[in-house]
């Protein structure tokens, strides 16, 4: 079964490239502009991403309180997550739950490795 991703980036560009780096390599893919968008998007549906790739600094919701209220709800809380930043905000949302933090720029074999290890490939 195709593993799905849900990508909360609030710059285009790199959400657009995230999401085809990830298509490209056989991945179901989502993207949203902000982690209140991708929320509304797990509590309104049955199927649940394997695996969430939110940037930390987002409007409207952060990565960090993402990466909070997926870790509280039982629902969400087994679902893997990279952070994305350009700062030291990824520790932020590793100390938050997060599985793994990838500072940006990064590499396509970076993001495909971290992948990898984290849904078990």
């Amino acid at each position: 079964m195709r593993k799905r991703i849900y990508i909360a980036e609030d710059i285009e560009d790199l959400r657009e490239t995230v999401s085809e780096i990830y298509h490209n390599h056989g991945y179901g893919v989502e993207g949203f502009r902000n982690g209140e968008l991708l929320l509304k998007r797990i509590d309104d549906s049955s199927e649940m991403p394997d695996l969430v790739v939110t940037d930390v600094w987002m409007p409207i919701l952060d990565g960090i309180r993402v990466t909070k209220k997926l870790r509280r709800d039982a629902r969400t809380r087994n679902i893997k997550i990279i952070a994305m930043s350009a700062d030291a905000g990824s520790k932020q949302c590793l100390e938050a739950g997060a599985d793994a933090h990838m500072e940006k720029p990064f590499g396509i074999e970076e993001l495909i490795s971290k992948t990898r290890m984290l849904l078990n490939q």
